[in-house]
C-alpha cells in the first residue's frame, strides 16, 4: 500500500512543472492592469491619476472636524421621559433651553437626553443654535423612538424650506431640521476665474486668474459651472420624463491651505471636474455669520405615520416611465424625512451609533425605505457632519402605518 501510495506521489511531482507552466501560459494572456490606488509605506493610500489627472476620490477630510478628529462627548444638560400625546413642544423646549447656554471652550453647549420610549411628534423639530446635541438611548425597538404622527399632508410648495407648514397645506417632510440664520453669503469683490482648460476630479490646487485677494484661512466657496451645452453632451436635453435639465452649478465649500503666486490650495479636493468648454468655474471668499456648527443627532431612531390605503404599482422612471410591478405602499404626504441640515459647517446626523447622513435618500414606504437622514447642504464640504461617510455609522429609520402596532422596519440601513 505504501508502495503505490509513493508511486502515486512521484508521479503528482513529476506533472507539476507542466501545470504550473500552463498556469503561467494563460496569466500571460490577461490584460495588463493597473491599480489606482494602493496602501503606501506610511500606511497611507496612494492615488494613481489617468491620463487626465483625475484619481479616486479621496474621502478621508470627511468626517467631524475634516477626519481623524475625535467626537466630542457632550455633557447631557436635559432628560426628558415620553409623554401621553403629543411630545414636539417639550422636546423643542428642552432644545431651545440648551441652545440658550453659553458655549463652552470646545464649542459645545450641551446635549438633550431622550430616554428610551416613544415619542409621538405631530410638527418638526429645530436645533438653530451651534454646541447642541439631541441624544437617544438606542435604535431599537426598546430604546428612543420618534413617531411622526399624521397623514395626509401636502407636498411643500417647490422652494419652501424643509419642515413648514402643517397638515393637509405646506407639507412636513422633515422631523428634524439644523438649520443656522442664515448660509454663507460670496463676497463678489473677490470672485475669481478658475484658468485652465481641465481641472481634474481629485484636484486640490487651483490657478486663479488673480490669487491677491487670498490667503492661507480664508473660507471659499469653489464652483462648477455647468451650461447648456454640457446638458446636451450627457443627453439629458430629452422629452422624457426626468430627461429635460437645466443648467445647474456644483459649489464646494473649502478652506485656503496655501497661495502661491496666483495658484491656491484647498483643504479638501473638488469631486467633479472643471472644464472651460462646459462653463469653466471659479472661487470667491464669502461671509459665514449665520451659519451654526458641532450639532448632533445620535443613538435614536425615527418612524412616520402613512396611509396604508395609498397604493400604486406604478414603478415610472426616467428609464423606464411606464414599467408597473407589484402594489407597494405609495403614501407621499406623511414625515419623508429625519434630519435635514443647512446653512451650517460641521452640524450633520451623527456618529458611532448615530445618523449616517445621504444626500439622496426619499421614503417611498415601508419596505422600500423610510425617514431618511438628509442633507440639503450647499455642497460636499469636509468636514461634511458627524461621522459623514464614517464605517462605524448607522441609519435605523423606518415608516410606518398609522393604523400599525409597532414599526415597520425600512430598508434604508447603512
Amino acid at each position: 500500500m505504501s508502495q503505490d501510495l509513493s508511486r502515486r506521489r512521484i508521479l503528482q511531482l513529476a506533472i507539476a512543472p507542466a501545470l504550473l507552466a500552463g498556469a503561467r501560459g494563460q496569466a500571460q494572456d490577461l490584460s495588463p492592469t493597473a491599480s489606482r490606488v494602493f496602501p503606501g509605506t506610511d500606511g497611507k493610500l496612494v492615488y494613481v491619476p489617468d491620463a487626465q489627472g483625475n484619481t479616486l476620490l479621496d474621502s478621508s477630510h470627511a468626517g467631524y472636524g475634516g477626519g481623524g478628529v475625535p467626537i466630542p462627548a457632550v455633557a447631557v444638560k436635559e432628560t426628558l421621559w415620553p409623554v401621553a400625546g403629543d411630545n414636539t413642544e417639550a422636546i423643542q423646549a428642552a432644545i431651545d433651553k440648551v441652545s440658550s447656554l453659553p458655549l463652552d471652550g470646545n464649542g459645545i453647549r450641551g446635549a438633550v437626553l431622550l430616554r428610551a420610549g416613544y415619542y409621538r411628534m405631530a410638527t418638526p423639530l429645530r436645533i438653530q443654535a451651534s454646541g447642541v446635541v439631541l441624544r437617544g438611548e438606542g435604535m431599537g425597538d426598546t430604546g428612543t423612538v420618534l413617531v411622526g404622527t399624521g397623514t395626509g399632508r401636502a407636498p411643500a410648495p417647490a422652494g419652501a424650506p424643509p419642515g413648514g407648514g402643517g397638515p393637509g397645506g405646506g407639507g412636513q417632510p422633515t422631523l428634524i431640521r439644523i438649520a443656522g440664520a442664515s448660509g454663507a453669503a460670496a463676497k463678489e469683490d473677490t470672485r475669481q476665474t478658475i484658468v485652465g482648460e481641465y481641472v481634474p476630479v481629485g484636484a486640490r490646487s487651483l490657478t486663479l486668474s488673480s490669487a491677491r485677494g487670498f490667503k492661507p484661512g480664508d473660507a471659499v466657496t469653489v464652483r462648477r459651472i455647468g451650461n447648456q451645452a454640457w446638458i446636451d453632451a450627457v443627453g439629458m436635453n430629452t422629452d422624457a420624463p426626468g430627461g429635460r435639465w437645466r443648467p445647474f452649478n456644483v459649489e464646494w465649500d473649502r478652506v485656503v491651505t496655501d497661495v502661491r503666486g496666483n495658484t491656491i490650495t484647498i483643504d479638501a479636493p473638488i469631486t467633479c471636474a472643471i472644464e472651460a468648454r462646459w462653463g469653466g468655474g471659479d472661487v470667491a471668499r464669502y461671509e459665514d455669520g449665520g451659519r451654526i456648527e458641532k450639532v448632533g443627532v445620535e443613538n435614536l431612531r425615527a418612524v412616520s405615520e402613512f396611509d396604508p390605503a395609498v397604493r400604486t404599482g406604478a414603478y415610472g422612471n426616467m428609464d423606464r416611465p411606464n414599467y408597473v410591478a407589484e402594489e407597494y405602499y405609495a403614501d407621499e404626504n406623511h414625515f419623508t424625512n429625519f434630519v435635514t441640515s443647512t446653512t451650517r459647517r460641521t452640524a450633520g446626523c451623527a456618529t458611532r451609533r448615530r445618523c449616517t447622513s445621504s444626500t439622496a435618500w426619499s421614503a417611498r414606504s415601508a419596505e422600500r425605505s423610510g425617514l431618511p437622514c438628509r442633507t440639503a447642504c450647499r455642497a460636499s464640504r469636509s468636514p461634511a457632519g458627524w461621522g459623514h461617510g464614517g464605517s462605524r455609522s448607522r441609519c435605523a429609520v423606518s415608516s410606518r402605518s398609522s393604523s400599525a402596532a409597532t414599526p415597520t422596519r425600512g430598508a434604508t440601513r447603512s
